[in-house]
């Protein structure tokens, strides 16, 4: 709503920040809530209290270890 009320469009937003429309909508649903994305929406006028939380960047484990097939 408030992105309607000040005549914000998706699509803007995502073209300023790189991203595709889907992309942005992520990030603003919460979907995928990076954080420096979120700072830049705030540094863009956004109230913070409106955006999801940031998460913290997750370290990848190691991938899985597949047992040799024996013929």
């Amino acid at each position: 709503m408030f992105l309607l009320s000040y005549g914000i469009q998706v699509k803007a937003l995502a073209a300023q920040r790189g991203l595709s429309p889907g992309g942005m909508g992520d990030v603003l649903s919460g979907r995928r809530p990076n954080a420096a994305h979120i700072e830049w929406l705030i540094s863009q006028g956004i109230p913070a209290e409106l955006l999801p939380n940031p998460i913290a960047p997750q370290k990848r484990g190691p991938k899985p270890k597949i047992a040799a097939q024996t013929a």
